[in-house]
């Protein structure tokens, strides 16, 4: 299984873009349960920002694919997100991406393959 897991902080415009890129992948790659897992973290966002709620429109396109979404209260910073993720992150690799990311397909399809090289 692969964790496929990303920090969101603001920027609506920007998060909404790496989602669709994610989607992109997803559809592309076959990407299906029990082979992949999501996890989002919002690090307490403006409400403004509508991040949550275009967290779960991703899990409900995505579906049945699990897809976790933790919100915290306050902002807790880039680490302390990825200590979060790893510590419930169940995939064999974990694949992490920031909100501001644009995700081609073809990133994630060469990094899942170099996944598979290692023994």
């Amino acid at each position: 299984m692969i964790s496929i897991c990303a920090l969101f902080r603001n920027a609506g415009d920007l998060a909404a873009q790496c989602l669709r890129s994610l989607l992109s992948a997803h559809t592309a790659l076959a990407l299906s349960p029990p082979n992949v897992e999501y996890i989002f973290v919002d690090d307490c966002s403006d409400e403004s920002q509508e991040i949550i709620p275009l967290l779960r429109e991703f899990r409900a396109t995505v579906a049945p694919a699990e897809v976790k979404i933790l919100r915290f209260r306050q902002h807790r910073h880039y680490t302390h997100g990825v200590a979060t993720i790893l510590s419930i992150a169940r995939g064999n690799h974990v694949l992490f991406f920031s909100h501001d990311m644009f995700i081609p397909r073809a990133c994630i399809s060469a990094l899942l393959e170099v996944c598979t090289l290692h023994a």
